[in-house]
């Protein structure tokens, strides 16, 4: 017998049908499968054997159905073993990055025993944790494959003591009327909090389980990104690179402007400067020049929309004397910059055109001591 299972949550319509335009995924965006199972015994699955998800601590079924489909050979086990299902999958399409929030993926456990002594149990739990799952989304259940004619099947939800309820709990689950289950018909109740599913099997002493797949599918509403640390101001020499960059939580898209509220973007500027990354976290000018010294911010975005970053100031010097890049304009750097017109290394990457004239000459030598000694750049 093959008895498969799945949970789906869902966003509530009610709760979210203002924001479904922007923000509230309506696609698989995770889902967790694999299998658990008992050693097949060929035996024939006896008609009427009741699957359950359950509250542990009421132990009660809150939604009843009935599965059809085929007789199919049990499982049974001579003692209780303790199972652990495999990690999560993401769905490669269409979520991709889409679920920034979240950190934290749903852990699945099970502890399955002979049922002649013990149920059958499976463990989902689910907690989100950051802007996910919001209170009122219902949680379905599907039976994606066969069971026995006149298989019950329940459902319920369980708060397991000591979680910590990302999301308030404004209301007790509730349940839709009891429905009869065939694939891919389900059933679904509300989810409010952090919560795990428990899937039990209640045979009345006959092992009931060969394979248990559980396959969960979170849809929820997305928070608005947020920015967690502003670009800082930066100070560049000419014809060096600058660099503004911001961090986020959420965002899926990034752009860079410069003030007032000139759109970027990545390639050759008229001022000679290059702009790499206006579309990412962190925007690059190289070759920065003193017609690039302005304010910049970056907008960063999700399905919610997002904040705009405070601006970030772009200084480019004059000229930068400290060729050598020891920290001190001394004569090391005029000796250093002789030595690179003479053709000798030039180990700081520098631009020996000091006075930016097109050429590397005695002219630079003389602009650099005009520096050095106090005057201006030229």
């Amino acid at each position: 017998m093959s008895i498969r299972v799945a949970a789906v949550v869902v966003a509530s319509s009610a709760l979210v049908a203002a924001a479904r335009a922007q923000c509230t995924y309506s696609t698989s965006l995770l889902s967790w499968r694999d299998s658990v199972g008992l050693p097949s015994q060929g035996d024939q699955q006896q008609p009427g054997v009741a699957w359950t998800f359950h509250r542990s601590d009421q132990n009660r079924a809150l939604l009843t159905g009935v599965v059809s489909g085929a007789t199919g050979a049990w499982g049974a086990a001579d003692q209780g073993f303790f199972v652990p299902l495999a990690g999560p999958r993401v769905s490669p399409n269409p979520a991709r990055n889409e679920i920034p929030f979240y950190r934290r993926t749903p852990s699945f456990e099970g502890i399955f025993f002979h049922p002649g002594y013990s149920p059958i149990d499976m463990l989902g739990i689910f907690q989100p944790t950051g802007g996910g799952i919001l209170t009122g989304c219902t949680l379905q259940a599907e039976d994606l494959g066969t069971a026995s004619p006149n298989v019950v099947v329940s459902v319920d939800l369980e708060s397991p003591s000591g979680t910590t309820h990302l999301i308030p709990a404004t209301s007790v689950a509730s349940l839709a009327p009891a429905i009869t289950l065939s694939t891919p018909t389900g059933m679904s109740y509300a989810f409010s909090q952090d919560s795990r599913i428990v899937v039990r099997s209640n045979n009345g002493g006959d092992p009931s389980e060969d394979w248990l797949n559980l396959n969960v599918t979170l849809n929820f509403q997305q928070s608005q990104a947020v920015i967690l640390r502003q670009p800082r101001d930066y100070i560049a020499c000419p014809g060096t690179a600058a660099a503004f960059d911001v961090v986020d939580a959420g965002a899926t898209q990034y752009h860079w402007y410069r003030a007032p509220f000139i759109p970027l973007s990545d390639g050759p500027t008229p001022t000679g400067s290059t702009i790499v990354g206006a579309a990412t976290r962190q925007l690059q000018i190289l070759g920065a020049q003193q017609p690039d010294a302005g304010q910049y911010f970056c907008v960063v975005t999700n399905a919610c929309q997002g904040p705009t970053s405070t601006s970030a100031t772009l200084t480019v010097l004059a000229c930068c004397p400290d060729l050598n890049q020891d920290g001190v304009v001394d004569q090391g750097d005029i000796d250093y910059l002789i030595n690179i017109v003479a053709g000798g290394n030039n180990p700081t990457g520098v631009d020996p055109d000091f006075n930016r004239d097109g050429v590397a000459d005695q002219g630079d030598i003389d602009s650099l001591i005009n520096v050095v000694a106090g005057g201006d750049c030229l």
